[in-house]
């Protein structure tokens, strides 16, 4: 009584520990889900937070910028109609174009925004506010893309930045806008002014995203109005992902920049159809969400130790036996099939490893006892293909010599009498299951010689191999039946003269290096269902005549060097057939061994 008492109470106590660890693991997991979980919710909060900020600030920049260009067209609009500039492009001749420049200079004098002021004719001359300015004699303004735009919209053009390229000296970053100038229909000119590039910079660069985040703008064309690592654009060393920043319909977008995070926030201008982007690398928010990280990362390790010491203390009894017996099943599942694990308790654990022992030791007797009944079977099977020479061929060969030797034809008794003698004595071959490829060559010569003799013209044959491949060590009899099968299945039922070839060769396929044999005949060939009940032994090849036939020399293949290797065969009705022979591609050393593994 007090003995089951006892066990009940090991067997609770037990249930305790599994259901202690349990909530432990459960605790854990739901705090740090929770961690984990607020912590991703509040870095999406910052991000986009800081991308509204970024909105707010870019909309801003925007509003600036139109504001400010929409003031220059309007400077350009009072040029347009101011008589000193109609005058110009009337009558430029000297004395007009210096009343024009000290016009244009007094303009300049207000406006530090200002670099240049040009007014282009129809003729293509070129005014600058700046008499000392020495003009580009390449410098074709009616080539320039600003100028035919102009010409053909007649509207307010905003170019993308660049270096001022009319005057000769310096040569600053600029902004140019145009406008043409109409009398009615008539086309007078073109008025140019360079806007300085510095004044759009400081707009766009007093706004800070972060320790990397910037801003840049770019036309509705794709072209860099302004970019504060121009020079790297323009390089090549740097790229920015225009072409879905025209296409993007939302205010944001995620790309990978240099293999860091980055979120693009864009605004349109409906004045300049310009677009004004943010761009904003994740990694400078992280230390936004410092704090917050180390809070959670604080709770998360705190109750994490908690329940592992509470987990190892109340669970250490039942870890042991756990352990032991996942080392067995482990050892077991690697082919450990003696694998024993010590019971260390009756609870249910000493139960279950109990049965597990159980079941591996009839698991090694059902194994055991099956690879030896294969293993007879398989030998007795094989002994007696061995043993099968083919007594209707050894017959017709006898006869064969009994006629030669009564027509007085004594070379060729000798001959076949020679070739049927290394034919036996290598098939004995003193009992050896594996021989060389020279010997297997000669086993097979020896066959074709008999049969050459006693077809006459009827029967041709070469055999061929590799120099280095015939000290090689193989099973033996495997070409001799291939062979056979092909003069009686093949050449035999041809009313012409028949051609065998043996051929042996290295073959390497996926960095694996393979023995292969090729039979070839060009008889009467097979069709492709032939080839499939030939190689699953559903029909055999020279069973009436006593041979060993394809399917037992593939499946003695398959036995001594694995699945992998064995028989192919390639046929085509009336062209022929090639039987090809893959074995593995082994040297030097204990043979039989590298071959078992």
């Amino acid at each position: 009584m007090r003995s089951k008492k006892h066990n009940e109470t090991r067997f609770i106590h037990s249930i305790q520990m599994t259901l202690a660890v349990g909530i432990g693991i459960l605790i854990v997991t739901v705090i740090a889900s929770i961690g984990i979980l607020s912590y991703i919710a509040t870095n999406r909060v910052i991000l986009e937070n800081t991308s509204e900020s970024t909105l707010k600030m870019i909309n801003q920049v925007n509003y600036d910028m139109d504001y400010y260009l929409r003031n220059v067209e309007t400077t350009i609009e009072g040029l347009r109609v101011s008589d000193n500039v109609l005058e110009y492009f009337y009558m430029p001749q000297e004395l007009q174009a210096e009343h024009t420049r000290n016009y244009l200079n007094t303009l300049l004098a207000t406006r530090e925004d200002l670099v240049n002021i040009y007014l282009i004719t129809t003729t293509g001359e070129i005014l600058s506010n700046d008499a000392t300015a020495v003009i580009k004699e390449t410098a074709n303004p009616l080539e320039q893309p600003y100028y035919q735009k102009s010409v053909e919209t007649g509207d307010f053009v905003i170019s993308e930045s660049h270096l001022q390229n009319i005057a000769l000296g310096e040569y600053p970053w600029v902004i140019t806008c145009s406008k043409a100038v109409y009398d009615g229909d008539l086309l007078l000119g073109v008025i140019l002014i360079d806007l300085n590039f510095s004044l759009i910079e400081d707009m766009v660069s007093r706004i800070s995203i972060g320790d990397q985040g910037y801003l840049f703008i770019i036309d509705d064309s794709g072209n860099l109005i302004y970019h504060p690592k121009l020079e790297l654009i323009y390089s090549g060393i740097k790229t920015e992902p225009i072409e879905d920043l025209l296409t993007s319909n939302t205010t944001t977008i995620e790309k990978l920049d240099e293999e860091q995070a980055v979120n693009f926030v864009i605004t349109n201008s409906e004045y300049t159809g310009w677009k004004v982007i943010g761009k904003i690398y994740n990694q400078d928010l992280n230390s936004y969400s410092d704090v917050l990280r180390e809070f959670f990362i604080m709770i998360i390790l705190v109750t994490l130790i908690i329940s592992l010491v509470l987990a190892v203390m109340i669970a250490g009894n039942i870890l042991r036996p756990v352990k032991s017996l996942l080392r067995g099943m482990s050892a077991f599942q690697a082919g450990d099939l003696n694998v024993q694990v010590a019971v260390e308790s009756q609870n249910e654990l000493g139960i279950l490893t109990n049965t597990f022992n159980t079941m591996t030791r009839r698991i090694k007797t059902l194994i055991d006892t099956n690879k030896e009944v294969e293993r007879l079977k398989r030998k007795s099977d094989l002994e007696a293909l061995q043993a099968q020479i083919n007594p209707h061929f050894l017959y017709n060969t006898l006869d064969s010599i009994v006629w030669m030797g009564e027509a007085g034809k004594s070379a060729e008794v000798v001959k076949m009498t020679s070739a049927l003698s290394k034919l036996f004595r290598i098939s004995i071959s003193k009992g050896q299951e594996y021989i060389t490829v020279k010997q297997e060559l000669e086993h097979v010569e020896s066959y074709l010689t008999i049969q050459k003799m006693r077809y006459g013209d009827k029967l041709d044959y070469t055999i061929t191999a590799e120099e280095n491949l015939l000290s090689l060590r193989i099973i033996k009899i495997i070409i001799q039946p291939i062979v056979e099968n092909a003069i009686y299945h093949g050449l035999k039922k041809m009313p012409g003269k028949g051609n065998i070839s043996v051929h042996v060769y290295k073959e390497s396929l996926e960095k694996e290096d393979y023995l292969c044999i090729d039979v070839t005949d060009d008889g009467i060939g097979m069709e492709d269902a032939t080839i499939e009940q030939l190689l699953s032994g559903q029909i055999q090849s020279e069973k009436k005549n006593g041979g060993v036939g394809v399917y037992n020399v593939d499946q003695r293949i398959k036995l001594y060097y694995g699945e992998e290797f064995g028989i192919q065969i390639q046929s085509e009705m009336f062209e022929g057939t090639c039987v090809t022979i893959r074995l593995p591609y082994v040297t030097g050393g204990d043979y039989d061994e590298k071959v078992s593994q």
